[in-house]
């Protein structure tokens, strides 16, 4: 996890996120994705964002009257600092490990934007599962994936078995009820799934 952290999300790295990715149809995808979905979703009051990173929802999420707390996750520092500078009443921070300790607040909406990809499968299911525990109704979540075996892509992405992840939905009691695909050059297909809890 530091490792990761250290090489990705420190420093400039930090500073400079949202500004070298905005204009990336993988972006803009994601932030459409949430923001359609929680705007015509009125059974949603409180959210998880983990990783919160630097806070890119959070403009959007203090607009929403619907909403009324969002609990933020992050385990790196310089982007707490980055996300600290939206300001927002809803918003609660918490300095958590993902990867090993599960979320014990609940919250009817998860979003899992950017992470499932930044570790091997085994430990990207363990961050699934510690956050889905604590979602009652919704996640958001991307995820680059492929029907073949997990693999390291260049030395920075692991594209996962999409069957693999599916059985972590499914062992949680959730389902798809949308999925939203982007084309890039690399390999895999990134997706932007929207889960639902069945009881």
């Amino acid at each position: 996890m530091e490792e990761v952290i250290k090489k990705h999300y420190t420093g400039n790295a930090a500073e400079l996120y949202v500004a070298r990715r905005q204009n990336n149809p993988k972006w803009q995808t994601e932030q459409s994705v949430v923001e359609d979905f929680v705007s015509d979703t009125q059974d949603i009051s409180t959210v998880i964002d983990a990783p919160l990173g630097t806070n890119r929802y959070g403009k959007f999420l203090e607009g929403q009257d619907h909403i009324t707390k969002v609990s933020g996750y992050e385990f790196a520092d310089d982007m707490i600092k980055e996300a600290e500078k939206i300001k927002s009443s809803k918003l609660h921070i918490h300095k958590h490990d993902l990867v090993n300790n599960p979320i014990t607040e609940k919250a009817d909406l998860s979003i899992i934007m950017r992470m499932l990809n930044l570790f091997p499968q085994n430990r990207s299911e363990q961050i699934l599962n510690n956050v889905l525990c604590a979602t009652e109704k919704y996640c958001i979540l991307s995820l680059r994936h492929w029907p073949k075996k997990p693999a390291l892509i260049d030395g920075k992405v692991w594209i996962q078995n999409l069957t693999e992840i599916f059985d972590i939905f499914l062992a949680n009691n959730f389902y798809v009820i949308g999925k939203k695909d982007v084309k890039d050059n690399q390999q895999g297909q990134y997706s932007i799934f929207t889960l639902r809890k069945e009881e």
